[in-house]
């Protein structure tokens, strides 16, 4: 939901109403069009000084509720406060039947999915209209579609494996697809995982070998180390690239502080968790978590040095508790992201200060009713707060329609 940078605010009027209680009437594409309008109510109260704000739509629905704004912040602040969602609610789930789904992408309330091991790419709507998409112009050589992305002007990028260290990259639409990228063109051979492009047409791709985080830049001739020795799988990059965020699941022992990495404005750290785990003993895993918090501090100091220009974030030293098998990310804005952790069946949405909440799934829990998962491997999130994940050994994604 981080698309402030790309919504167009398109008109606001603020009355002061002698009560405290602010009202702003703006227009939000995603939100609302020309014909509707979203009411913002700034509310503040006195003892103890917080300011809310309480956002509602043009049919009553509550879009954003109790988010608290910083002292003195405006009836503006609140507007762009808005913009961000700092609440995620849904209707009931649907489910779209796709065999083997992986990775997804979202954007205006269709999804685009990966099917695991096929060179196939499927559309899904929030009705759970499933549909494959034509992949003509894309050369089949016994090829895989292993990931796909789409930027905020409706672009799709799709990267395609060849073998275990051949790849190509196509941008384009349905049918019109165009390569810009391959292991030829760049005379770099990994084996890929995911990719995700900012709106500026950077791509970043995770690989397994060479272990990374890597970026490409127009015109798509060089990949540069962004992330070393990072085994990552899923991976998001914010539409402004202010913000990278990638999985990187570390099992043997688990490192609960280094289970989700990020990178931003040049800065290394991970992102911080306070959730329990499945059949986790807490008292052990303090111990493991100091140790893995020096390994996690050396290893990005490590990475600084590579980067004369990248900083190290210090990692907090407090026992945690992380993910069990974290499979892939998606960014919500500039302090939330999802995270889908596959062998805990459970996708959350996890905040920059560490608190968390579910998303959908029971955790340590499997299986294949309308409340649970089976070893979901991604998720995605649209600027509207649509929510799709891939609930791979069910053969289904589950929509989650924002409301």
């Amino acid at each position: 939901m981080d698309n402030a940078a790309r919504w167009f605010l398109a008109g606001i009027v603020v009355s002061l109403i002698n009560t405290g209680l602010v009202i702003a009437f703006i227009g939000i594409p995603g939100v609302t069009d020309d014909r509707t309008s979203a009411e913002v109510r700034v509310v503040e109260v006195p003892s103890p000084p917080v300011t809310y704000i309480v956002v509602v739509d043009a049919d009553g629905n509550v879009l954003v509720e109790r988010t608290a704004l910083d002292a003195g912040a405006s009836a503006a602040d609140a507007a762009t406060m808005m913009l961000s969602g700092q609440t995620l609610r849904f209707a009931a789930p649907v489910f779209a039947p796709i065999a083997r789904p992986t990775f997804v992408a979202a954007q205006d309330g269709v999804a685009y999915v990966t099917s695991q091991g096929k060179f196939e790419l499927w559309r899904v709507g929030l009705d759970g209209t499933t549909r494959r998409l034509d992949l003509d112009g894309i050369d089949d050589l016994g090829s895989i579609v292993m990931d796909v992305d789409v930027t905020t002007n409706g672009t799709m990028y799709v990267l395609v494996s060849d073998g275990v260290f051949d790849w190509r990259i196509y941008r384009g639409v349905e049918g019109d697809w165009t390569q810009i990228a391959s292991s030829i063109l760049s005379g770099w051979s990994g084996q890929l995982i995911a990719l995700s492009v900012a709106d500026n047409e950077g791509i970043y791709l995770t690989a397994t070998e060479p272990a990374g985080v890597y970026r490409m830049v127009p015109p798509f001739r060089e990949v540069s180390e962004w992330v070393p020795g990072t085994s990552a799988l899923g991976v998001d990059v914010s539409a402004d690239e202010g913000l990278l965020v990638y999985a990187a699941p570390q099992t043997d022992p688990v490192n609960p502080l280094a289970q989700v990495g990020y990178v931003r404005d040049g800065r290394f750290g991970s992102w911080q968790s306070l959730y329990a785990g499945c059949g986790t003993d807490a008292s052990a895993m303090a111990s493991a978590t100091a140790t893995a918090t020096a390994a996690t501090t050396a290893e990005a100091t490590a990475t600084a040095e590579a980067d004369a220009e990248a900083t190290v974030e210090p990692v907090q030293k407090r026992p945690l508790v992380g993910p069990k098998f974290p499979r892939d990310v998606a960014i919500i804005d500039s302090g939330r992201i999802l995270v889908v952790d596959s062998l805990n069946h459970i996708v959350r949405l996890q905040e920059w200060d560490g608190g968390s909440e579910d998303v959908f799934g029971v955790a340590c829990e499997q299986g294949g009713d309308a409340r649970h998962l089976l070893n979901p491997r991604g998720a995605a999130i649209d600027g509207a707060g649509n929510v799709f994940i891939t609930d791979t050994a069910n053969n289904r994604v589950v929509v989650l329609a924002a409301r």
